[in-house]
């Protein structure tokens, strides 16, 4: 029986993290990359749609991942991917939004800085009903499933396909419909509710203005 696998880092604070890392790749080809975590009494107001006007903007949707280990000194990392994920994956992709998943390549708490190297996967429309997928990684970034051909989680990518998955499926649209396309992919994610506390998987957004 395979040990079982525990987390030192919560989401939230894995986005730190991820932010940074995504948004330099993404600038490399884009001169303006926005990150955002949807608010609809924020970003989703009036006030916000008017300070971009008739401008067309692109949307790609990113979640952070937490590593799993077996102890602090485990040279390898598990990554969850929920059933829901894919739910919101194929919401997005269908629309005009990629989704990703990305992940610190860290086994400790003090190895998490900023300048923790990250991997980033493509989350892709399941043929059949989707089931919690999880993905081993080498901390060198190899993938360590037993099986590597898995065809609903996509990578480690490297910069230059992050770039051409955004050029191919990120749609230009307008605010207001990127916010109405963002609160449904936020939704999927988030899936059944059980429990008054319960808010499941939200994902941070990168708005890229054409």
């Amino acid at each position: 029986m395979r040990p079982k696998l525990a987390s030192f880092l919560c989401e939230h604070r894995v986005e730190y993290v991820l932010v940074q890392d995504l948004v330099k790749r993404l600038c490399r080809e884009f001169e303006c990359v926005v990150p955002i975590f949807l608010w609809v009494t924020r970003e989703g107001t009036s006030l916000a749609s008017r300070g971009i006007g008739s401008r067309l903007i692109r949307i790609v949707t990113a979640y952070a991942r937490r590593p799993k280990v077996e102890g602090t000194n485990d040279r390898t990392i598990s990554m969850k991917i929920n059933a829901s994920l894919f739910q919101a994956a194929a919401s997005g992709l269908s629309e005009g939004s990629p989704v990703l998943a990305g992940i610190p390549l860290v086994t400790n708490l003090l190895e998490f800085t900023m300048e923790a190297s990250c991997l980033w996967f493509q989350l892709l429309t399941p043929v059949d009903s989707p089931e919690d997928v999880e993905v081993r990684l080498a901390l060198d970034g190899a993938r360590i499933d037993s099986d590597l051909v898995c065809p609903v989680v996509d990578g480690p990518l490297t910069t230059d396909r992050i770039l051409s998955i955004i050029k191919n499926n990120a749609r230009p649209m307008t605010w207001d419909d990127a916010v109405d396309l963002m609160r449904r992919i936020r939704a999927q994610g988030e899936g059944k509710q059980h429990g008054l506390f319960m808010s499941g998987y939200r994902p941070f957004y990168l708005v890229i203005p054409s």
